[in-house]
């Protein structure tokens, strides 16, 4: 407890495992390895540069007052379940001056998160942050407090992502995204309470009526380009819809055509490789009610639209 992280040590409940010689801060993951807080308190990591890990290259398991500072992380584009940053059942955690680059989601925040700030990062290639996902199986969950600010976006799939599973309960809320740089951003701004990953579910996930209540999000000052042809995709259930949304100088352009972006988006057509009617630059909305205030291309908050899109 209280201790400044750099250890050598197998993963047990109050020991971090950093697969280091005590001392150096250069590492290269060995496969199988990832470096993990569990239930600890008063913990700093700083300065290290983690590359190619099997899975999660940091995850903080129900910890308490955690500093992650000027970390850099590194994984192929291609490499699944390459985690950078993951938060799982843990409070009062800031993240600063980080550089990740992976193959899924830069930063994530799971079940059980709450009172997190991530500030002055740089978040590349990947999936962008996600909060989630919430209610698989049913079941009851929730995250809160979580504060996005002054983070740079560049050729992730997302930039701000939250995402629950029908049939889910519990709650998402006051979670706010504010000065975020967009480069080449496939869809920036994702809600998206219809979650099914393949990965998870083998077969179609069936209706659900129940739905994990997602409310008072704040997105402001966000400026940039995407290259799926849609800026936003707000989509939240019939029966418990998406509440207190502000949305507040957004400003979400087209990127222009570029092969390199094609290879980077995979599966996913860019916007300049669909049917020349269907407009390159669209917010898609369903049951997302709040307020929006000079957002560019213009929002649909409040209204339901979803005719364009990924």
């Amino acid at each position: 407890r209280g201790r400044r992280s750099r250890h050598s040590a197998g993963v047990a409940p109050g020991n971090i495992n950093m697969g280091v010689i005590p001392g150096t801060t250069n590492i290269n993951v060995t496969p199988g390895n990832t470096d993990t807080d569990a239930r600890s308190e008063g913990v700093e990591v700083a300065g290290l540069q983690l590359v190619n890990a099997a899975f999660y290259h940091v995850a903080l398991v129900d910890c308490t007052r955690v500093r992650l500072e000027g970390l850099r992380i590194q994984a192929p584009l291609s490499s699944k379940n390459t985690d950078g940053i993951t938060l799982i059942g843990s409070s009062q955690v800031v993240v600063r001056w980080c550089h990740v680059d992976t193959g899924d989601d830069n930063c994530a925040i799971k079940e059980g998160t709450h009172n997190v700030l991530v500030e002055e990062c740089t978040f590349w290639n990947g999936h962008g942050s996600s909060i989630g996902s919430i209610g698989e199986g049913s079941a009851w969950g929730q995250v809160h407090h979580v504060v996005m600010r002054n983070i740079v976006f560049n050729g992730t799939h997302s930039a701000a992502r939250l995402k629950s599973w029908q049939g889910g309960r519990g709650f998402i809320s006051d979670i706010s995204y504010t000065n975020l740089r967009l480069i080449d951003v496939r869809c920036p701004l994702v809600v998206d309470q219809f979650y099914c990953a393949s990965s998870q579910h083998k077969t179609p996930c069936r209706n659900r009526t129940d739905a994990v209540h997602i409310s008072r999000l704040l997105f402001a000052d966000v400026n940039g380009t995407q290259t799926s042809g849609a800026a936003a995709q707000l989509l939240c259930a019939d029966s418990v819809p998406c509440t207190d949304i502000l949305l507040q100088r957004v400003h979400i352009a087209a990127s222009q055509p570029s092969r390199q972006l094609e290879h980077l988006m995979g599966q996913t057509p860019p916007w300049w490789r669909r049917a020349k009617d269907i407009p390159n630059n669209t917010f898609k909305c369903w049951n997302a009610l709040g307020k929006q205030v000079d957002v560019s291309p213009q929002g649909c908050i409040g209204r339901n639209d979803i005719g364009h899109g990924l």
